[in-house]
């Protein structure tokens, strides 16, 4: 196996490869945060929270089910500063990587 040579590459491979990051980073927190707020949510007794329902799951599909449960916990979710910073962090990383896109297709013209 060869070792790689970080060295060698160009500022915008670096772009590239960072927003990508970034992208991964704000999506995977994003999704731990909505799990640690939607347990404290289901676990929270004499809680105003709209509760979960498992057969609600299994009646409807995806997007139907526990549509109050699941508006509740974004919410929540948004609330906290660790929820915050993983979803200007993901929408950074995808302003990011877009542009890294917009970028290499006017390169690639010219």
């Amino acid at each position: 196996m060869s070792e790689l040579d970080f060295s060698n590459l160009t500022w915008e491979t670096w772009w590239m490869l960072l927003s990508a990051g970034m992208v991964l980073v704000g999506f995977v927190g994003r999704q731990l945060v909505h799990l640690a707020v939607g347990a404290r949510t289901i676990a929270a007794k004499g809680d105003t929270a709209p509760r979960y329902s498992p057969a609600e799951e299994q009646l409807l599909a995806a997007r139907n089910a526990n549509r109050a449960f699941k508006a509740e916990v974004e919410r929540r979710a948004l609330g906290t500063r660790l929820g915050r910073l993983f979803f200007y962090l993901l929408l950074l990383g995808l302003a990011a990587h877009a542009g890294f896109w917009v970028y290499a297709a006017t390169m690639m013209q010219g």
